[in-house]
């Protein structure tokens, strides 16, 4: 797969998962608006990276570093309890007001993984938390008390 087709689908993929929550989240916060979930509340947003398993090798033949040319680009190889795994990556902002948590943000995370040619794009965590904190505030027009991210948000 070239470089250029990478970008292209996962700009693709990013833009069917986002239009579905994007709609999904303004429903929700349309019909919580008039009880104002923020008003006098300690608003906390935390940042959350997740991986959903994909359990398909990305390897023709990883000895020789030759890798499934049709693997789907949006997967990466992550470690989990020291473990080499495969899956997506999705980063989530959630927003506790009046003590009930509220997922806002969802982002898909392009990572760059070893059967990718060197120049794959990447996404950049800190510029994914960024993105999903912007959303934050713009959606509820409401400044963050308290942010807490995850271990891998902040040292990804």
């Amino acid at each position: 797969m070239q470089i250029e087709d990478i970008v292209a689908f996962t700009e693709l993929y990013r833009e069917a998962v986002m239009a579905s929550f994007n709609a999904a989240t303004e429903n929700i916060l349309e019909t919580i608006r008039h009880e104002d979930p923020f008003d006098d509340r300690h608003v906390v947003a935390a940042v959350d990276f997740t991986h959903v398993p994909y359990h398909v090798w990305p390897w023709i033949d990883k000895d020789e570093k030759i890798p499934k040319a049709e693997y789907p680009p949006m997967v990466s190889g992550y470690k989990e309890d020291g473990e080499i795994k495969h899956g997506y990556t999705f980063a989530t902002i959630t927003i506790v007001g009046n003590d009930v948590p509220i997922i806002l943000g969802i982002e898909p995370v392009k990572e760059r993984s070893a059967w990718e040619p060197e120049d794959a794009p990447a996404d950049s965590k800190a510029d994914v938390v960024d993105v999903l904190l912007d959303r934050v505030t713009s959606e509820t027009a409401e400044p963050l008390d308290q942010r807490q991210l995850d271990t891998q948000a902040k040292h990804g």
